[in-house]
């Protein structure tokens, strides 16, 4: 019976690769000239801390980093991003987890409605079976 397994998992040193590329653009912007305005990756945590002196400059740094991140092949959808933008004296911050693995769920409901497919999950790991 031929398998296949599926794995997602974020390559830290492209992320940090990323952050790295962001950071440099950032630096040469017009738009954020003289303007504090930062990206740092915690390896430990797996979060991205973008900083800024406005609400709107947040936002447009998140959006900086997802165009990096997606040159790096990684999703935008992998960067878990709160709703809510933290104002701490006269800068704000989001810090932004990147998700690793799939997640739990029903192996049923991974199966679309081919009744030869079998399905079992371990963890973050889908291993997908199917009888010929």
């Amino acid at each position: 019976m031929p398998s296949f397994d599926i794995v997602s998992e974020v390559d830290l040193q492209e992320a940090r690769n990323a952050v790295d590329n962001a950071s440099r653009e950032v630096e040469s912007r017009f738009d954020f000239r003289n303007v504090e305005a930062s990206f740092e990756l915690n390896d430990a945590s797996k979060t991205i801390k973008v900083l800024s002196e406005s609400d709107f400059q947040v936002n447009q740094l998140l959006d900086i980093l997802r165009a990096k991140l997606l040159k790096r092949g990684i999703e935008g959808s992998s960067l878990d991003v709160p709703e809510n933008i933290v104002h701490s004296g006269k800068t704000w911050f989001v810090e932004a987890k990147l998700k690793q693995g799939i997640g739990e769920r029903d192996p049923e409901e991974n199966r679309q409605d081919d009744q030869r497919q079998q399905t079992e999950s371990a963890g973050a790991k889908f291993r997908v079976m199917r009888s010929a």
